[in-house]
């Protein structure tokens, strides 16, 4: 397992390590972030951003919030760019899709069953 970091701000880097100890590669051209955001990378405006977090209405970004917050990770929206949104590949040993997934909102999570099944099935079952 892997994962793609888009900056290289190495601050950052260090404090995502704490999260991911597995290998990390920087992708500052994001063919990643092109891939997952089927061509090119899928960005949030900072207006609609803002509009979001003022909104009083319960919304998925703030739950999303809510949940990282209220698990210990400190937020980082002060340093680099961060309304590119990422996601999730499960490839097969030969190369081929098993499962994909795009954070449609900031701070979405893969669901953990489906990322489950899909390495298993990608292992070839076992």
């Amino acid at each position: 397992m892997v994962s793609v970091l888009k900056e290289n701000i190495p601050a950052e880097v260090e404090a995502f390590r704490t999260y991911w100890p597995g290998d990390l590669f920087l992708d500052e051209a994001q063919g990643f972030y092109r891939a997952v955001g089927g061509g090119e990378p899928y960005r949030h405006s900072l207006i609609m951003f803002l509009l979001k977090l003022i909104c009083p209405f319960p919304s998925r970004l703030k739950a999303n919030a809510r949940r990282t917050k209220e698990s210990g990770v400190e937020g980082n929206m002060d340093q680099g760019e961060g309304l590119i949104t990422g996601g999730l590949y499960v490839m097969r040993a030969g190369g081929g899709m098993e499962y994909a997934f795009r954070e449609d909102e900031l701070g979405d999570h893969a669901p953990l069953e489906e990322v489950l099944a899909a390495c298993k099935r990608a292992a070839g079952g076992r």
